[in-house]
């Protein structure tokens, strides 16, 4: 199933996904299946928006030539006010030095998280070491949800949803922060020429800072096939000025989970003529 954003006759569609995770990060397949499978389910636009890297995309850039439109991209992980907000980041003018080395620092600091919450969890008794966690890392970003599934599997939690509410939510206190805030990412990009998405916003978070994030160089918001409100989001991006892209942020473990979104181009066109070069539409 592709989610359907929109009615009118099947000419006046195209099907995209800007918002896709692969073994680069936390998604179940690697970045090449990840591009046959868009391929095979009628999708004309991808970007690979693993998190904290672009790892996945550059492994496919060539591979997807010909078959399949690729944006370059990431999910960027940032916390300010004491809430974690997700961006997604893409490249245009191409990923320069300043953003390849965000994202290194980003991928050293994300270790070094992990690690203290596996420290965090021995002191509570729970026999979890890197090795566990490493078994289910694929890529070169180590998450959370690489932590729950070793968690599950050493009988700690019954399922992912579990681990989370039991060890690795906020709330919780076992695992840091990341450092980077929205507004320095906001101006990292801006100066790299990249742009910056607010990434699946929950509607409380964004009716009380997206004034802010607009006024510090938040470039559009993502209008994603799992929101309860995306007509909403999408009303207030435009009505302000900003972009918008569409996006699934699909992972594959659930087999319900739909890749794709099918919309009229109009609705995206802003956003892909940044990309001139590449004639999306």
């Amino acid at each position: 199933m592709i989610h359907d954003f929109g009615v009118g006759d099947e000419l006046d569609f195209i099907h995209i996904d800007l918002h896709l995770h692969s073994t680069a990060s936390d998604g179940r397949y690697p970045p090449q299946e990840v591009v046959d499978r868009a391929v095979a389910a009628g999708i004309q636009i991808i970007s690979l928006t693993d998190h904290d890297t672009i790892k996945g995309y550059e492994e496919v850039k060539d591979y997807a030539a010909g078959k399949i439109f690729l944006v370059p991209g990431t999910e960027v992980t940032t916390y300010y006010d004491g809430i974690e907000f997700h961006f997604l980041a893409y490249f245009p003018n191409g990923i320069g030095e300043s953003c390849r080395l965000l994202l290194k620092s980003l991928q050293d600091e994300r270790m070094s998280r992990m690690k203290l919450c596996l420290f965090n969890l021995r002191k509570r008794g729970l026999k979890i070491g890197y090795q566990d966690v490493a078994q289910f890392v694929d890529g070169s970003s180590v998450s959370r949800s690489h932590i729950a599934r070793a968690l599950v599997a050493g009988g700690y939690a019954a399922n992912i949803y579990e681990a989370f509410a039991k060890f690795l939510s906020p709330e919780a206190g076992l695992i840091p922060p990341p450092s980077l805030s929205p507004l320095r990412l906001f101006d990292l990009l801006s100066k790299d020429g990249a742009f910056s998405f607010w990434a699946h916003p929950e509607q409380s978070d964004f009716d009380k800072y997206f004034a802010l994030f607009k006024e510090k160089g938040l470039s559009g918001v993502e209008i994603c096939s799992k929101s309860r409100f995306p007509l909403y989001f999408e009303k207030t991006a435009l009505s302000n000025g900003l972009l918008t892209t569409f996006g699934s942020d699909w992972h594959g473990f659930n087999e319900e989970e739909a890749m794709g979104v099918r919309i009229n181009p109009e609705r995206v066109k802003p956003f892909l003529s940044l990309f001139k070069e590449q004639n999306f539409i």
